[in-house]
Parts: structure tokens; sequence; C-alpha cells
């Protein structure tokens, strides 16, 4: 299966863009599969999931806060952590991410 980046949804706002790279469903119905793009100086807000997420940074230089402390992550540094907590991401440099989002159940 392919899928060409003019069939890709995306998301994106002033200060993020982000796509769904991977088929809904494709692997199973609680993965989520997606590239970002944040640009120098914005942030996405503190927020929680149900589940798990990995995230692997392409490019640039961000501070991720986890639960109130904070990691500094660059070019091909990768995090996995517990949705569930209070999380945050602040791109230093321009941020270009994927992420892998497996939803848990409450």
């Amino acid at each position: 299966m392919q899928i060409k980046r003019k069939n890709q949804r995306s998301i994106s706002s002033p200060m993020l863009k982000m796509k769904l790279i991977g088929p809904g469903k494709m692997i199973a119905d609680n993965i989520v599969v997606t590239y970002g793009e944040l640009k120098k100086g914005k942030s996405i807000d503190p927020h929680t999931n149900r589940g798990i997420e990995f995230n692997y940074n392409i490019e640039g230089k961000c501070e991720l806060k986890l639960n109130g402390q904070s990691y500094f992550l660059e070019a091909e540094d990768s995090s996995v952590s517990n949705a569930r907590l209070e999380h945050s991401v602040k791109a230093l440099k321009e941020l270009k991410f994927f992420s892998i989002y497996i939803e848990g159940e409450e």
C-alpha cells in the first residue's frame, strides 16, 4: 500500500503543521503515526492522552516537558513516554519529527 503526499490528512495551525502519514487502523485501531513541524519558539500546549507516545526528532532541537521535568532533545534523539502524564513541547530550533501514538484503555 502507498499513500501519496496529496492523500495524507493534515492538521495545521500558524504554529504547528502535522500530517497523518500512516492510514488509520493500518496496524491496529489504536495506533496513529504522524509527522509534524514546529517553528522555532512555538510550542504544543500541555496536554494528556490515553496511552504511550514515541517521538523521533528528524531535525531541530526541542524542550520536552513531561510531568514537570524538562528534557532537551536534538536531531535524531527519541523519547517514549506515558502520554497520560502532562506533557508539552517547545521548539528551540525549527523542529521536524514523527510520532507513534498507541492509545490505551482508561
